[in-house]
């Protein structure tokens, strides 16, 4: 098993936090052959695949405005249900893939 600690969020991650999650998968027994791998020390890992995918055409940037996003889960329900609300980034991004010959 390779263990990922998921420690990217700088406002709720905290050392005995993490140290609390390890300890308590080994008191259940759970040992991992792998890691564990920190996310936060792998983002120049990810920004160099994230680089790759948006030179291939698989990916883009999203040039949405970040207010359209606030409010998370909620704020996007009740957003479907504006007028217009249907229109996104990854719509285009499907529409254009769609177009694509080939």
């Amino acid at each position: 098993m390779i263990l990922r600690v998921e420690d990217t969020d700088v406002e709720r991650n905290r050392p005995e936090l993490v140290e609390g999650i390890l300890d308590g998968l080994r008191w259940l027994g759970i040992d991992w052959d792998e890691g564990p791998y920190f996310q936060s020390q792998r983002h120049d890992l990810h920004r160099a695949a994230a680089e790759k995918l948006v030179a291939s055409g698989a990916a883009y940037f999203c040039d949405c405005p970040p207010e359209k996003y606030a409010g998370g889960r909620r704020g996007r329900r009740n957003r479907r249900r504006e007028k217009g609300s249907g229109t996104s980034a990854r719509h285009a991004l499907t529409r254009a893939a769609k177009a694509r010959p080939g």
